[in-house]
């Protein structure tokens, strides 16, 4: 089996893949992180990593370097806007950092993606980020969404 040493300095991009995560190195090198854990399938999980009206602070553990929060408001069981902040734990800026979302139905299926794109984030830099107005994200009449791809488009 072959073994990467990934740190997240070195990486430009993550996306969601059927069978794991895709990290796109500032290189251009694309590896596919796919551990499974050694948890019987009949054990539960502690963690919920889907954002729920209860479990809204939540993400994959991927992105830990870089978020700070992560919230979500409601009107009923429908999402009205997402919204949190994100940090720049980079050796170098971003340029137009892009947020993607996948919303859920109140039965967890999958309804449609969204993406937030943040300014210019510096060195160390918090950015807080949200959807706004004009994405009238109240039409998906998602109940869930979740955080799948963090793309700083960095800039050398």
């Amino acid at each position: 089996m072959d073994t990467h040493q990934l740190k997240l300095e070195n990486v430009k991009s993550f996306g969601f893949q059927e069978d794991g995560i895709l990290a796109t190195t500032n290189d251009g090198e694309q590896i596919l992180i796919n551990e499974v854990s050694n948890m019987p399938d009949d054990q539960e999980v502690e963690a919920n990593y889907r954002n729920t009206k209860s479990l809204q602070n939540r993400w994959e553990p991927v992105f830990d370097s870089v978020m700070v929060n992560l919230q979500g408001n409601y009107d009923g069981d429908e999402v009205q806007r997402i919204y949190g902040t994100i940090i720049n734990n980079m050796d170098i800026t971003w340029n137009n950092c892009r947020l993607i979302f996948m919303l859920y139905d109140k039965d967890g299926q999958y309804i449609d993606q969204i993406s937030i794109v943040i300014g210019n984030t510096d060195i160390g830099e918090k950015r807080e980020f949200s959807t706004d107005t004009s994405d009238s994200l109240f039409m998906y009449n998602a109940a869930e969404f979740e955080l799948i791809e963090v793309g700083p488009n960095v800039v050398y």
